[in-house]
């Protein structure tokens, strides 16, 4: 310790202060702070311990079937079940499994039900080649829809989860068709989404038998219960032969904004309304032209994502020949021609390479405003994945990496399970089928609000004495010699956090800190 000439003010005689040798601060807590943890200060003055979550990409796999896949997809229900439903090659039949969560951020783990429930639909040719699943939302809260081919018709069920422990099960009511007025044609290509409080399920699908067609339609499901029996009510967009389509909601228009690819690469546009005794169509327009075609090849088709918080959509596609990755950004307004950005290329997305990518698939996190967009990178044979949001007409993606232990090709997806949290689903070949879960960065933690670390534990409204630059904190885990960051969980790190880099110190030893900012 030593001393410093502090004034006594207008006078009066100046004194000798005694510098303290381990500087500290004290303040009012907020909550509970254990010793040793890592402290902020709040807006209001006050003392809190940084609250966040593990941020990135988790190493769990969180297998769910051990076996070769084709398609898959997840989804993470209202009342917290994870419902996952899969093609298995063996013998072409759907099956979902539930799951329970526990753990936070990319540590998340799920523990899943000894059941393997049959979706019900038979071996028909192209059983379950593709599955759409929703979560479903309102009186039919805590249940999901499933869209799949049965005989190469598009049908829709609805299941809910029944058992308990681990005999949980998705258990589905009766199905329906989505083709209008009695038709009966294969289809190719379909999507789905749901309209909330109006509680239709909505279909975009191509028709593949007859006369080829474009097809929207819309199916009513019950206000309680999970069978459908209402008959479909759609109409055709228009004719021709048609793939790569996709349905997105817009809760702020009340309409639903399709998307449907022709043969010659151009992707066109309609906006879709539901009505209570039909599915009206206005307009068909495109959205790129014959110099940026979109690839006509299977699972090379678009993706589409809602941003509720600019209100505008994404749509990406693989672009012919090249297999890049571009799109736009789009706006809505009413019934009339959407509004588009400029064409969006891999620059945008973050995949500045010559490197050629498909399995596209995308969702939107609200609590953040961020996109996250799941992809298969062929020239490497591994799984991508970008994050990104919207700003005005544009749109910025990083890309980073999912899954490199050269999976297997075969079709993925990526579902927002909220508060910053995706999973990613895909097939890893014959030995396992992985769900990873990727954070976001969720913190209290800013790069001016970091105060020191806690002297000792105390309980909310307690005062708190916090060891600040210049002290020393003891503790475990250290590489003599090494800078620290505070992490935005609160632990320290050899990296800073990815949205503020506070730093924390100085390893003197294993077991202690040099607090230094």
């Amino acid at each position: 310790s030593g001393q410093v000439l502090t004034s006594g003010g207008s006078g009066a005689a100046p004194s000798w202060t005694t510098i303290s040798a381990a500087p500290e601060v004290t303040g009012t807590a907020t909550g509970a702070i254990a010793t040793g943890g890592a402290v902020v200060c709040r807006s209001d003055g006050n003392f809190e311990a940084i609250t966040g979550v593990a941020s990135g990409l988790g190493s769990g796999e969180n297998n769910y079937f051990s076996g070769n896949i084709d398609s898959v997809t997840s989804c993470k229900l209202s009342d917290g079940h994870i419902v996952v439903i899969y093609q298995k090659d063996s013998d072409s039949q759907a099956y979902t499994k539930v799951g329970t969560v526990s753990g936070s951020g990319k540590n998340s783990t799920i523990s899943w039900s000894s059941v393997e429930t049959s979706l019900g639909v038979g071996s028909p040719t192209n059983a379950a080649s593709k599955i759409v699943m929703i979560p479903l939302s309102g009186s039919q809260d805590a249940k999901v829809a499933v869209a799949y081919r049965w005989s190469n018709r598009l049908a829709v069920k609805i299941g809910r989860i029944t058992g308990s422990g681990t005999t949980k099960e998705c258990e589905f009511g009766s199905g329906i068709y989505m083709e209008h007025g009695g038709q009966n044609y294969p289809v190719g290509d379909f999507d789905i989404c749901w309209t909330g409080s109006s509680r239709y399920i909505m279909a975009c699908f191509a028709r593949v038998g007859g006369s080829t067609r474009w097809n929207v339609s819309r199916v009513v499901v019950p206000s309680s219960g999970y069978s459908i029996s209402v008959e479909a009510k759609g109409t055709d967009v228009t004719s021709g032969d048609w793939h790569s389509n996709r349905i997105v909601w817009s809760p702020d228009e009340n309409k639903a904004l399709c998307f449907a690819t022709n043969s010659s690469g151009i992707v066109k546009m309609s906006i879709a309304t539901p009505t209570s005794n039909a599915t009206n169509v206005t307009g068909e327009w495109s959205l790129n032209t014959s110099s940026q075609p979109a690839s006509p090849s299977d699972h090379e088709e678009g993706a589409c994502v809602y941003d509720t918080s600019s209100n505008k959509i994404l749509y990406a596609y693989t672009q012919e020949n090249v297999r890049h990755i571009c799109g736009f950004v789009i706006t809505m307004s009413g019934t009339n021609q959407p509004s588009k950005g400029s064409l969006l290329t891999k620059t945008d997305f973050g995949t500045n390479t010559t490197d050629e990518f498909d399995y596209l698939s995308m969702a939107y996190d609200s609590d953040n405003n961020k996109i996250n967009i799941q992809c298969h990178n062929k020239t490497t044979s591994a799984y991508k994945h970008i994050i990104g949001s919207i700003s005005g007409t544009s749109f910025s993606g990083t890309l980073y990496d999912l899954d490199s232990s050269s999976p297997r090709d075969g079709g993925g997806t990526v579902n927002d399970y909220g508060n910053g949290l995706f999973a990613h689903t895909f097939n890893k070949g014959s030995s396992s089928s992985a769900l990873k879960f990727y954070q976001l960065p969720s913190s209290n933690l800013t790069t001016g609000n970091f105060v020191g670390f806690a002297s000792a534990g105390v309980s909310n409204g307690q005062t708190v004495t916090v060891k600040v630059t210049g002290n020393t904190l003891t503790t475990s885990g250290l590489t003599p010699g090494i800078q620290y960051f505070v992490g935005g969980d609160g632990t320290l790190s050899t990296t800073a956090y990815s949205e503020a880099e506070v730093k924390a110190g100085i390893a003197l030893a294993s077991n202690k800190l040099l607090i230094r900012q």
